[in-house]
């Protein structure tokens, strides 16, 4: 069974329309039909009937459409954690006046580390060039 085939499943049974669901996922119709047609006959049962120019899901496809929804929730969170693109994270690091530092700065940064807690922040003055210097720091991790 194959991820496309659920997505596009789940597509048309939430629309009800193999051409709504086509036009969302940009596909042809079509293909929406072929790929519907791939699982039916990958599962040996009929998801949706088809009532002239109306469709509705049959029982097989009322028991699918949950399990359908979780296993793309799951590939989308799998993708999420392997690609870390479910939030941001790593060090900024942000060279700057000791005035801005000290009075513009910490304003800026705790927004950004509440909405960003696996991000740290670190604050340099320029002349900070290299390490041992002195530094101004910010750091959150998440769970702290």
């Amino acid at each position: 069974m194959e991820l496309r085939l659920l997505v596009t499943f789940e597509k048309v049974a939430t629309v009800l329309s193999f051409t709504r669901a086509a036009a969302e996922l940009s596909y042809a119709q079509s293909s929406v039909t072929s790929q519907i047609r791939a699982l039916e006959s990958s599962l040996g049962a009929e998801l949706f009937d088809r009532l002239g120019g109306r469709i509705r899901l049959t029982e097989a496809g009322e028991r699918l459409l949950p399990y359908a929804r979780r296993m793309i929730e799951l590939a989308e969170e799998a993708r999420a954690a392997v690609t870390g693109a479910e939030e941001p994270a790593g060090t900024l690091t942000v060279g700057t006046m000791e005035s801005l530092t000290s009075y513009r700065l910490p304003r800026c940064w705790s927004s950004s580390t509440t909405a960003t807690p696996r991000c740290g922040s670190r604050c340099a003055p320029p002349s900070a060039t290299r390490p041992g210097r002195r530094c101004v720091r910010a750091r959150t991790t998440s769970g702290s």
